[in-house]
């Protein structure tokens, strides 16, 4: 009896991780994410073209004001929206190599710092030792 419950469970909890497996997976369409892509890049090459701040009609504010802070800003929102583009080609299939890293969501090599930073965690010898070692050899030399 109790065998038999846990298999219902078990066979429960597979179902419902499959439906959450699916709906992980589930991308949207080719047209909507080609669509993002045209319309991000043409936001980004009109971007520097938009209205300045600086009034055109009066020649000397023109010819003293400062440019660089508008290229800077149009450069760190170009920037800003390629990023977005390139994260989303990324999110879409993290364990391909599209271009990233070769261990950047790789898994195995995520396991192997974690291996490597849990077993230097627990070799290292306890600070509070190290200190309390460090105050008596100074009381020892006083």
């Amino acid at each position: 009896e109790a065998r038999q419950q846990a298999f219902q469970a078990l066979r429960e909890l597979r179902n419902a991780t499959t439906v959450t497996q699916a709906l992980v997976e589930q991308r949207a369409p080719l047209s909507f994410e080609s669509l993002l892509y045209l319309v991000t890049y043409c936001l980004v090459a009109i971007i520097p073209f938009a209205p300045s701040n600086i009034e055109c009609s009066n020649r000397r504010a023109v010819m003293e004001g400062l440019h660089l802070a508008t290229v800077f800003g149009d450069g760190i929102i170009c920037a800003f929206y390629i990023s977005l583009l390139h994260m989303l080609r990324h999110l879409q299939s993290p364990f391909d190599d599209i271009g990233a890293p070769h261990d950047a969501l790789n898994p195995v090599a995520i396991m192997n710092s974690t291996e490597r930073k849990l077993r230097d965690y627990l070799s290292a010898p306890d600070p509070h030792e190290v200190l309390a070692k460090g105050a008596a050899k100074q009381q020892e030399s006083q």
